[in-house]
């Protein structure tokens, strides 16, 4: 009888510190909301998007968050603005936006490569320094419709290709 009770208890205490079926294992992010004279930028909490209202414009813009970034990618998820402009890395994606075109565009940065990013008043930079030694400065401007660059190797001009509005 005490070899049924010990099993019993440790039963129950098993099935107690067992998650619920559907119950989350981490606590969900919050949705992110930041505004500027110019423009509201939200990453929602379902983070599968990024969405913008231009003041100039009157108008939303979004983007879908392309491919499926790492649960850490998305935890640490902070866009930075600027009055005009604003910048959302997601994983090895740069999401810029512009109040002045009402336009978002992505840029792949390649996996082995090391990047930075700045936000101006009327632009968002972008340096990658690719594994190879060869550096790649890109621009998105207030009236850009697509990030464009430049390889400073070979003075190589460099464009991407906008992600079409949702």
């Amino acid at each position: 009888m005490r070899l049924f009770a010990s099993l019993l208890s440790v039963f129950l205490l098993c099935v107690s510190l067992s998650p619920v079926k559907g119950a989350e294992k981490t606590p969900r992010a919050k949705p992110i909301v930041l505004q500027t004279r110019e423009f509201i930028l939200i990453v929602p909490q379902s983070r599968d998007k990024l969405l913008a209202f231009s003041m100039e414009s009157g108008d939303w813009s979004q983007t879908k968050v392309a491919g499926k970034p790492s649960a850490e990618a998305l935890a640490k998820l902070q866009p930075t603005v600027s009055s005009a402009m604003g910048i959302c890395p997601v994983g090895r994606d740069l999401y810029a936006y512009s109040s002045a075109s009402g336009n978002w565009s992505r840029l792949r940065v390649p996996e082995e490569a090391k990047f930075s990013y700045s936000v101006g008043d009327n632009f968002v930079f972008a340096q990658i320094e690719n594994e190879t030694g060869t550096t790649e400065y890109y621009l998105f401007s207030k009236n850009s419709l697509e990030w464009s660059g430049v390889d400073l190797a070979t003075g190589k001009l460099l464009t991407t290709t906008s992600e079409k509005d949702e």
